[in-house]
């Protein structure tokens, strides 16, 4: 990540990348790998494939949708699952790529492949879970977000269009994707505001009425939906009918805890002791970057989405990881980006080349766990842990194995139907 990094050629990157890219591709290898959350979407998968109707579960229907869809083609297997998020992974980067055109090649190679590096994100591809499309289709909103706002004549109003449209389709996938909204109307009011001739100008203003009254619309429309409610339901339980100061306290604290783990960029759940360590890291380098911001601080579609994303994280009541594996491009880009604004002192350019050090060797060996267990066969059950997706239960709480025996029952029928067995529980 220095100024004179060998990355900006063509061949030390596209060795690079092409590496990374091989040992994305063996996770394809990999037996259906399940929790809670994946065997939801996979019985909604199911039943819109054969037509029945929709198990009781509030999760949005874009993803299981899709998951239908390969099932009706054939290709309903662990192995087209991470296929495609390898697909959508590849989509997103190209479009991150695009989208930061005015940081310098060897900036923007810099960004790719520590974004393959990144501990959520290697997590993220060997599972049937929506992270990756919803990566992909919200990183092609902002990219048309932005072209549209230097676009001229009809061709702005298509790509606005696009934006528009590929904002409603990361929403279907994520209702996370409400974070786009202010982004787009941003996008919107900077074309009205320079428009390239009045007869364009008055053009574009009748649009953007029409796309703010469409956004009211479909936000109304959105608070409507019963997956709306259900997700509302969390929040409300915890900071309506619960007490507040604990679950606020909680929230920032989580908060930090997880921008902590994404700069370790060594999971939590692995290292659960070390969580002050986590909370002290996040909050360190948030007001770090606060305090070395570039003023005045000019807003773009990217910014105003990164930072209704992250209000969104901070007021839902629950942390994981995977939440942030979509923005996860996007903030590797501040750091990257500020770092190549800073004098580089030989102090300065030893921590940071300490820290890429640190942070290339965490992530590979992100991915040389996940394609130990990728590659385990008969023992994937053990590796992977919890009798390979299973609920085994405790026998005294509330997770007992009786309680878990439902749950158990559900994932049993995904794994005949998606990953040609049933885990054995123990």
């Amino acid at each position: 990540m220095t100024r004179s990094s060998p990355l900006v050629r063509p061949l030390p990157f596209a060795v690079a990348l092409a590496s990374l890219g091989v040992f994305y591709l063996l996770q394809t290898a990999t037996p259906l790998r399940i929790d809670n959350d994946a065997v939801d979407y996979l019985r909604m998968g199911a039943a819109i494939a054969d037509g029945r109707p929709l198990p009781v579960v509030t999760l949005p229907l874009g993803y299981p949708v899709f998951l239908a869809l390969l099932d009706r083609a054939g290709l309903g297997s662990s192995f087209f699952f991470v296929l495609a998020n390898g697909l959508f992974l590849g989509i997103g980067l190209w479009a991150t790529w695009k989208i930061f055109d005015q940081i310098g090649v060897g900036l923007r190679q810099a960004i790719v492949l520590l974004t393959l590096l990144v501990t959520p994100v290697v997590r993220s591809v060997a599972a049937p879970l929506p992270e990756t499309a919803f990566f992909a289709v919200s990183i092609l909103a902002l990219l048309a977000m932005k072209i549209g706002v230097s676009a001229n004549g009809r061709r702005r109003l298509r790509w606005f269009t696009a934006a528009f449209v590929l904002a409603g389709l990361a929403m279907s996938v994520r209702l996370v994707a409400v974070a786009l909204i202010p982004a787009f109307l941003w996008s919107c009011l900077v074309a009205l505001h320079h428009p390239l001739d009045a007869k364009q100008g008055r053009r574009l203003g009748i649009v953007t009425v029409a796309v703010v009254l469409s956004l009211a619309v479909l936000v109304v429309a959105l608070a409507r939906m019963a997956v709306f409610e259900g997700y509302m339901s969390y929040p409300r339980y915890w900071y309506v009918y619960g007490q507040l100061t604990s679950p606020v306290t909680r929230r920032i604290a989580g908060t930090f805890s997880s921008l902590g783990e994404l700069i370790l960029n060594i999971p939590r759940s692995r290292f659960h002791n070390l969580r002050p360590l986590f909370i002290a890291t996040g909050m360190v380098s948030a007001i770090g970057y606060l305090v070395t911001l570039r003023r005045p601080v000019r807003p773009t579609p990217v910014g105003i989405y990164l930072l209704s994303y992250v209000a969104v994280l901070v007021f839902w009541p629950y942390d994981s990881p995977r939440l942030w594996m979509p923005i996860t491009p996007l903030l590797l880009a501040l750091v990257v980006s500020s770092i190549g604004r800073l004098s580089w002192t030989p102090p300065v350019k030893l921590v940071i080349t300490g820290y890429t050090a640190w942070f290339v060797l965490t992530g590979l060996g992100a991915i040389a766990y996940t394609t130990r267990i990728s590659l385990s066969g008969d023992k994937f059950a053990q590796l992977y842990g919890r009798n390979g997706g299973m609920g085994s239960g405790n026998q005294e709480g509330p997770y007992t194995p009786e309680s878990m025996a439902p749950y158990n029952a559900l994932a049993d029928s995904v794994l005949r139907r998606y990953g040609g067995h049933a885990w054995e529980r123990r």
